[in-house]
């Protein structure tokens, strides 16, 4: 565990927050949670230094998500 996760929380993988600015913002509609999950197993696959952590926190990335993914 690093210092940002046990002083900010959880961190975000890189691929998450690349599927949310790409995928997600870049979309300009809501999508679907699991063609999310779905575009970051995608961007982990191609390119496995995306499973590295981000800069961002999970509850970061959890706020920017809301009002993008829509649940089935």
């Amino acid at each position: 565990m690093t210092m940002d996760a046990v002083k900010n929380g959880p961190v975000a993988k890189k691929s998450e927050v690349k599927a949310y600015e790409e995928f997600v913002v870049g979309s300009r509609n809501a999508v679907w949670y699991m063609d999310y999950v779905t575009e970051v197993q995608r961007l982990e696959k191609e390119d496995p230094t995306l499973l590295e952590p981000s800069e961002w926190t999970k509850a970061k990335l959890k706020l920017k998500l809301q009002g993008y993914i829509a649940y089935r």
